[in-house]
């Protein structure tokens, strides 16, 4: 079925475009390791050579530390069941100096992973992610960012823990877009140069605004006990609601600028925005506004997708990092997924999906309860199913039981 689809950057319009769904790329990613890869050893004792335990292991061998910076496993491209690879590189990692000269970025791990592709037919999902020691030292020097401090950890933290300290820009800034956007027309530049490169990228995730991960969230929280607010910290910065929806459109206007017709992927966390308004006002420590009310974080993810989905219909691709073995996956995928949105998930960590056979388990909650078209899974755990021929559970125990099978599963959901 063919979509028409009005493209919007900020508020000027551009001319509407017709896409395919087809064009969407079903089945099982591997993550990219989001930082120092891992090398396949013969385990002593069940441990690496350094001593350590492994981080993944089945008989003799397993994963240990010591690969390469962001560099996927040569075994992970030449998995024959593996769809892809998530590629997910910090910003500061690729963009060395502002603009987009040649000079201005450092390819060698985005080069290495987009031959790797290329040489096993694989696709690629790429992201650039801005949050704790990712940013460019540069981006607060020449390129005009105010930096401003906060401390957090996430969703995790209970009442009196403040997280760690970080510095980071306002994606709501104007200087900030101009050096992000710049960050991805490099990278499409460089990309489009080679056709097979082109070719291989299946999916550009909307990132930008992060805390610790690619996953679209920021610092938010605002405890008594913490030293900072990092509520306050924005609002008096000038982040507003809209302005987050403008870098949100933004971005995906630039990203279809340089890679035509490419699916974008938002990776919500529904809680994971500051709570403000757009007229400065903020969530203070006991729970109430600093003003007038304030615009929550849920009423910002919404409005995300809304305006994402009005703007780019099906190159519009709504997912959460978490799905586990078992329990509901994330309502707001869900509902996206029912109203005709394509939808993806990914599994939570290696310490909470920690077998192939709870692979199996997300595997079949990804089935039976969303309408999600592919699931990304981390290297560790498709590293331990390569090792049983990509078999998840015995035929004994589930009629489709194994990546293939479930790579041709998630197809016929187009």
């Amino acid at each position: 079925m063919l979509f028409s689809a009005l493209l919007l950057t900020g508020c000027a319009q551009i001319e509407p475009v017709t896409v395919e769904p087809e064009g969407l790329v079903p089945g099982i990613f591997s993550l990219g390791p989001a930082g120092d890869g891992f090398v396949e050893e013969t385990l002593l004792d069940g441990r690496c050579k350094n001593g350590d335990l492994p981080e993944a292991s089945a008989g003799e061998s397993g994963l240990c530390a010591g690969g390469r910076a962001y560099e996927s496993l040569d075994s992970t491209w030449a998995n024959p069941d593996v769809v892809g690879v998530y590629v997910r590189l910090p910003w500061e990692s690729i963009h060395k100096a502002p603009g987009t000269k040649k000079t201005s970025f450092n390819f060698t791990i985005l080069d290495h992973e987009l031959n790797q592709a290329v040489k096993h037919q694989k696709r690629v999902m790429l992201s650039f992610s801005a949050g704790k020691g990712d940013l460019p030292d540069w981006l607060f020097t020449e390129g005009g960012v105010e930096p401003l401090q906060f401390q957090d950890g996430g969703s995790k933290l209970e009442a009196g823990q403040c997280g760690s300290r970080m510095t980071l820009g306002d994606p709501t800034d104007e200087n900030y877009q101009d050096h992000y956007f710049d960050l991805i027309r490099g990278v499409g530049e460089h990309i489009q140069a080679k056709e097979e490169w082109s070719d291989a990228v299946a999916y550009f995730k909307i990132s930008g605004a992060n805390l610790y991960t690619h996953e679209f969230r920021l610092p938010n929280s605002c405890d008594p006990a913490c030293a900072v607010c990092n509520t306050e910290v924005w609002a008096k910065a000038g982040y507003t609601p809209e302005g987050i929806y403008d870098f949100v459109l933004n971005q995906m206007g630039v990203i279809q600028e340089v890679f035509p017709g490419k699916p974008m992927v938002y990776q919500l966390i529904q809680d994971g925005l500051p709570w403000v308004n757009d007229q400065g006002d903020y969530l203070m420590a006991d729970g109430t506004s600093s003003g007038r009310p304030v615009t929550r974080s849920v009423e910002q993810v919404e409005e995300i997708i809304k305006r994402g989905s009005e703007a780019y219909g099906p190159l519009f691709v709504v997912a959460h990092n978490g799905l586990s073995s078992s329990g509901k996956p994330n309502r707001w995928v869900i509902q996206a997924g029912k109203q005709g949105q394509p939808t993806g998930f990914q599994t939570g960590n290696t310490h909470e999906l920690t077998s192939i056979i709870e692979l199996q388990s997300a595997l079949e909650n990804l089935w039976d309860n969303t309408d999600a078209h592919y699931l990304e899974a981390y290297e560790e755990i498709l590293w331990q199913a390569r090792q049983s021929q990509n078999t998840l559970v015995p035929d004994t125990v589930a009629e489709i039981n194994t990546l293939g099978e479930w790579n041709e599963r998630l197809r016929t959901r187009f």
